[in-house]
């Protein structure tokens, strides 16, 4: 096999560094993509939530468990940074329309507790308590 000349090194340097700008740019038209739609940002989210990367503390007591949610957490800020870097304003959307829909569900919640407390159901009270058979 042939030795590489200075020419034939730089000249393969430079193809790989234009094949890495467009799989780069593949990656961030894929995040822009995702961010155009309320389903995919949900799964942004979820990405994010479990890669531990709002919100969490990985350490715990046990050395094998923190380096595991560690790593965990490591993939879920590199997918974060990478959302922002690409959509920093997608990135906000995302993070309020998650928090507006958990208060709505915990609104709807506090409505059906407050409903079951007044008829009289307590909670863990199921349909099978009441079956007459």
């Amino acid at each position: 096999m042939g030795r590489f000349d200075d020419k034939a090194a730089e000249a393969l340097i430079r193809r790989q560094k234009e094949w890495s700008k467009v799989d780069q740019q593949q990656l961030d038209d894929a995040v822009k993509a995702m961010f155009q739609h309320p389903a995919t940002r949900r799964y942004l989210y979820w990405l994010l939530d479990i890669g531990k990367a709002i919100g969490e503390n990985p350490f715990t007591s046990d050395a094998l468990t923190t380096a595991f949610q560690c790593g965990e957490q490591n993939i879920g800020m590199k997918v974060m940074a990478h959302l922002i870097e690409v959509e920093p304003d997608g990135f906000l959307k995302l993070l309020k329309e998650t928090r507006d829909e958990r208060a709505r569900r915990e609104g709807e919640l506090g409505r059906l507790r407050d409903s079951a407390d007044s008829s009289g159901i307590r909670p863990g009270v199921t349909a099978a308590d009441f079956d007459n058979d």
